[in-house]
């Protein structure tokens, strides 16, 4: 199921308010819309997936739903296979990351099998709770939330990135559930 078919319409419920705008860029690349969508994500929240996390959000069997993604993202020069199995795949690709409008989070060499295994998890997380309520993916979209609620930028986590000394809000990438007004 795509974030799209699961939410009411127009409620941007399981993402921020410019998710859809960014997996329309992707889309632009050459994509279907829930191919579009899911690499959006997956460029959002650390850049690896295995074939089962796609099958897992699209709704789709083994087989070619999952080929054509991996297929068409190669070709685009957006996708590197890992090694193993199953099967491990990593995001590339400047033109992808420019469309989601994320920084490529590296090639993952010397990348701590932690920080990986990581960075599954929180996608796995975020497919499980499409339909659940809002997921704040992009550093963008947290910042503007936490500003609605009055909390300074002075308090969001940070780090400072040595190649170009830029000072990055959530580091992390973990999408944050935000609370339901109704209910807190």
């Amino acid at each position: 199921m795509s974030v799209r078919a699961a939410e009411p319409e127009g409620s941007g419920a399981a993402t921020g308010a410019d998710f859809f705008e960014r997996a329309e860029r992707v889309e632009a690349l050459g994509y279907r819309s829930v191919e579009a969508e899911f690499l959006a994500a997956v460029a959002l929240l650390g850049g690896f997936f295995f074939r089962r996390q796609f099958r897992a959000f699209s709704g789709a069997s083994a087989g070619a739903a999952e080929m054509r993604l991996v297929s068409r993202a190669e070709a685009n020069g957006h996708l590197k296979a890992n090694g193993g199995r199953p099967q491990l795949y990593r995001l590339c690709g400047a033109s992808l990351f420019q469309a989601v409008g994320c920084e490529d989070p590296g090639s993952g060499i010397g990348r701590a099998r932690r920080a990986v295994k990581q960075r599954l998890l929180v996608l796995d997380y975020w497919i499980a709770c499409i339909g659940e309520g809002r997921l704040l993916l992009s550093a963008a979209d947290k910042a503007a939330y936490f500003a609605s609620l009055g909390i300074g930028e002075d308090c969001f986590p940070a780090a400072v990135r040595t190649r170009r000394n830029v000072r990055t809000f959530f580091p992390d990438r973990f999408p944050i559930r935000m609370a339901d007004r109704s209910h807190p």
